[in-house]
């Protein structure tokens, strides 16, 4: 995840926000299966998903898909950074499983 690849096959996903007052609704998990699935029909090289994430929020991006990696490399502030990657190869019934939650 340190440099950038336009041909590439992995996209980085870098922040998914929603506001306080909007948080705990299934909110930011309906976004993100949208943009998985809008990933999947308009960017078709793209095969993979990865993304960093504090401990806390492990649950909501396996809700999305994605399985834990391990502890990252990337070091920024005193928590340990998470390493989270949805392969798309891993869905046997192909856009399916995203859609509808």
């Amino acid at each position: 995840m340190s440099s950038h690849d336009p041909e590439g096959s992995t996209l980085a996903l870098h922040s998914v926000c929603v506001a306080a007052k909007h948080r705990r609704q299934g909110l930011a998990t309906r976004l993100l299966k949208a943009y998985i699935q809008y990933v999947q029909v308009t960017a078709p090289q793209i095969s993979t998903m990865v993304l960093l994430c504090k401990d806390h929020l492990v649950a909501l991006y396996e809700g999305a898909g994605f399985g834990l990696i391990g502890p990252s490399s990337v070091v920024h502030g005193q928590d340990v950074w998470l390493e989270m990657r949805l392969d798309f190869s891993d869905s046997a019934d192909g856009l399916d499983w995203c859609v509808g939650a």
